[in-house]
């Protein structure tokens, strides 16, 4: 266990895949060497015990057919009875030395087949007898049986057969061998074949032991540590920091443990530290709530009556800007009474020089009306006498006196109306005269009015000054009020703002009790804070 303790995850689990790899290369190597084997000995098991076997097997059975068919040829030539031609006789020679041919052929292919190089020794005295069986009794039999020969073939049956025994010994002895190496090979592949299944189900139950150790090993080095972490978490959380935290050994879930036990200690310190300043922030709080209350009650008193005082010089303030604004008014109506009065006197000034024009003018028509008319009266004389010249013409002058007579009434009207106008200008003139006379008297009156339009100017434009100087004086005056009256307020904003702070902080000073209150501490907790204090 106390390996467990001290070995590092890392170095754990590199051992566990190390034992897996290890043994998935056994088993790896096992199989391997066990599908070679097998390919080698299936590749003997072909070429040996199949193909040579079955080659040599095809010769022998060649060489049989063809030395029985040699022999019933043979026994139909030596027949007394025998109706075989020679056509046929050569004809079935052929194909028996065909025979031979085909027997040599599967021989060759069995030479040219992959042997073992210990079968060297067997496969020696095959080719030997092979040979010499093929090429000093066969063929020479078959020879003689072509050309009817049958003394020749008798005497070589005998020696044919022996070397026929020879071989097929030979080929036995192959056999033998043959057979005795693919039982051994199958015995071989038997024991590979029990080798690998032993070391499959070895390897097996070494894994599942490796696994239940492992598994074993993860559910007390790793799992079950894991969760009494997550119990002190949870304890923490519910604000009991009395478990104490257990010390492992040197690897991940030992410094876990170590780190947890050193954030418990430095949290149980923290703790205590707010403890105390909690108690001290909520006795400090309920103090600084109870004289902002007092402050902001004053305060507020305070901002009422700046408030009352700035409304009366607002007042005051706009009495005299209204003030301010009639005198304006006033100014500027005197002084549009003084340019209107001298306008009216300029006025009155050309009246009076008009009136004088219009008096001389009337006095120049009066003139010009008594030369038309005294014009008038000497062309009534002329136009009578005229007349009368014209009645001493007689008929020769009476165009001259309708003229005359027309020029006499001209003169007539305009005497007439020159009187006419002569009455209308005296009346006009003396309705001038009396204009005029109007005139002076109100050129006279127009300038003392202007003489006294100046002079309420004047001291409208002294009122107005002073009336500005004092409208000035009050605007500081209301602006001072103003600034006290807003800093004033914003002093009973702030200290608001301050009893409201003050009451929140009162309130998060209990909060913050209550909070601090859950946590539940161990009797060795003043070392442990200590403890804590001096490694922070």
């Amino acid at each position: 266990m106390r390996i467990l303790d001290n070995m590092t995850l890392r170095m754990s689990w590199t051992l566990v895949l190390l034992s897996f790899l290890l043994m998935l290369l056994v088993l790896s190597g096992t199989g391997l060497y066990a599908v070679n084997h097998s390919q080698q000995s299936i590749e003997q098991l072909t070429n040996v015990n199949v193909n040579q076997q079955a080659s040599l097997n095809r010769t022998n059975s060649t060489l049989q057919a063809t030395r029985l068919s040699m022999a019933r040829l043979y026994e139909e030539l030596i027949e007394p009875q025998t109706t075989l031609t020679n056509e046929e006789r050569q004809q079935r020679a052929t194909e028996l030395h065909s025979s031979l041919n085909s027997a040599q052929d599967v021989f060759s292919n069995f030479l040219s087949l992959p042997a073992n190089a210990a079968h060297e020794a067997i496969i020696s005295p095959i080719v030997t007898s092979f040979d010499t069986m093929l090429d000093v009794h066969l063929l020479p039999q078959v020879t003689a049986l072509y050309e009817g020969d049958t003394v020749t073939y008798r005497e070589q049956r005998d020696a044919a057969y022996q070397a026929y025994a020879a071989f097929y010994q030979d080929a036995i002895g192959f056999f033998h061998q043959v057979e005795k190496e693919g039982n051994n090979r199958l015995n071989n592949f038997d024991s590979v074949i029990s080798l690998s299944t032993i070391t499959i189900i070895t390897v097996f139950i070494i894994a599942l032991m490796v696994t239940v150790i492992v598994y074993w090993g993860v559910g007390a080095n790793l799992i079950r540590p894991l969760h009494r972490i997550t119990e002190h978490f949870k304890s923490m959380a519910e604000g009991d920091l009395s478990r104490e935290v257990e010390t492992r050994g040197r690897n991940e879930i030992g410094v876990l443990f170590t780190s947890l036990r050193h954030m418990q200690q430095s949290l149980l310190g923290t703790v205590m530290t707010v403890r105390e300043s909690s108690s001290e922030v909520f006795t400090s709080a309920k103090e600084i709530a109870k004289g902002n209350q007092d402050l902001s009650a004053r305060t507020e008193r305070q901002s009422a009556s700046l408030t009352e005082t700035a409304s009366s010089i607002e007042e005051m303030t706009s009495t005299m800007e209204r003030n301010s604004e009639n005198t304006i008014q006033a100014r500027q109506v005197a002084r549009e009474a003084a340019n209107t009065a001298d306008q009216g006197g300029s006025v009155v000034m050309e009246v009076i020089s008009h009136m004088h024009n219009i008096r001389e003018s009337s006095q120049k028509i009066t003139d010009i009306i008594k030369l038309i008319d005294s014009i008038a009266f000497q062309t009534n004389i002329l136009a009578l006498n005229a007349s009368v010249e014209a009645a001493r013409a007689g008929e020769h002058g009476r165009g001259f006196a309708v003229v005359a007579s027309e020029v006499r009434q001209l003169a007539t009207r305009s005497a007439s109306a020159s009187t006419d106008i002569r009455k209308l200008i005296e009346t006009s003139a003396n309705m001038v005269e009396t204009g005029t006379h109007q005139a002076d008297k109100a050129g006279e009156t127009m300038a003392r009015i202007m003489t006294s339009v100046t002079q309420v100017t004047t001291l409208m434009d002294e009122i107005s000054v002073a009336t500005e100087e004092q409208r000035a004086g009050i605007r500081e005056v209301n602006i001072a009020a103003n600034d006290m009256e807003q800093t004033t307020q914003q002093n009973a904003a702030m200290v608001e703002q301050a009893s409201t702070a003050a009451i929140e902080l009162q309130h998060e000073a209990e909060r913050l009790n209550s909070i601090v209150a859950r946590f539940k501490l161990n009797e060795s907790t003043p070392q442990l804070t200590t403890q804590a204090i001096n490694a922070h």
